[in-house]
């Protein structure tokens, strides 16, 4: 992003050529960095990628999403976290994502790290029409339904958030305590069993949470690895080991206003389900 928001270059980029993304970074006043899952390079490589560049291009700021390490945070349990397991069966972003958060204390790059949460976007993936019912909508997720999860609605909430950030940022007492420590940019927990009942309030429909111990889903492939990682987010969540520090005043502060589940489900979801009627 240019300094001055008022205009916006589109340029085209590899992530798995760092010289690429050196040329593109070039005159650029803050990065917001994404990784892409499903390529030939690991989101690990793509994310050192970034931050090599970023740092070669000498951009004042990096804005890095980040999710913790859970073989370190499990202390070893758990080692095969897929957050999108119900999508991907190859998606390891947990651990990668924190290698490249590493990286960039090794390499000295000014950043802003924000732990994202779980995505209320992906809602739509995990809902379903019940098999014997076709008048019932399933949530179909590995997650207890007495499981919290920090989440955000990323696509009305996020672009704001890193917005704010970039315009703090020259800030000095505003730069020292956005690089604090990671930002929680997850505006609301939520357990599955209220997904399934505000959706029923909303939509006036019939909605149940069903925990999902096994992958039915034309969206992945059914194999051993992807069933244990599963039954490891699960189990990981259960725990309470996928929990954030609440930052909601910090956000406030940035004069970010988020939204809420209701939010997310009146806005994107209830036309989703008018659009399949």
């Amino acid at each position: 992003m240019s300094k001055q928001l008022t205009t916006v270059d589109v340029v085209s980029a590899n992530l798995g050529d760092k010289a690429c993304l050196v040329k593109a970074f070039e005159g650029a006043h803050a990065v917001f960095g994404v990784t892409v899952g499903l390529t030939q390079e690991s989101e690990e490589v793509q994310g050192r990628n970034i931050v090599d560049a970023v740092r070669a291009a000498k951009v004042p700021l990096l804005v890095w999403s980040f999710l913790p390490s859970a073989t370190e945070v499990s202390k070893g349990k758990y080692t095969t976290i897929r957050v999108r397991s119900l999508l991907i069966a190859s998606y390891v972003p947990f651990d990668q994502k924190n290698a490249v958060e590493k990286s960039i204390s090794t390499v000295g790059q000014p950043a802003v790290i924000l732990n994202t949460g779980w995505f209320a976007d992906n809602l739509l993936h995990q809902l379903n029409p019940d098999p014997n019912n076709s008048k019932k909508w399933n949530i179909m997720f590995s997650l207890r339904r007495e499981t919290k999860m920090p989440s955000v609605w990323v696509g009305a909430d996020l672009g704001s958030i890193v917005t704010a950030i970039i315009d703090h940022w020259e800030d000095e007492s505003w730069k020292q305590r956005l690089m604090k420590e990671p930002i929680a940019v997850a505006p609301y927990e939520i357990l599955g069993g209220k997904q399934a009942e505000t959706l029923a309030n909303v939509t006036g429909k019939d909605v149940a949470y069903v925990q999902q111990t096994e992958a039915h889903s034309p969206h992945v492939r059914q194999t051993d690895v992807h069933q244990q990682a599963l039954k490891d987010l699960g189990n990981f969540a259960d725990e309470g080991l996928f929990k954030y520090p609440d930052h909601s005043d910090l956000l406030k502060k940035l004069v970010v206003k988020t939204d809420s589940f209701e939010d997310y489900v009146r806005e994107v979801v209830v036309p989703h389900l008018q659009s399949t009627e």
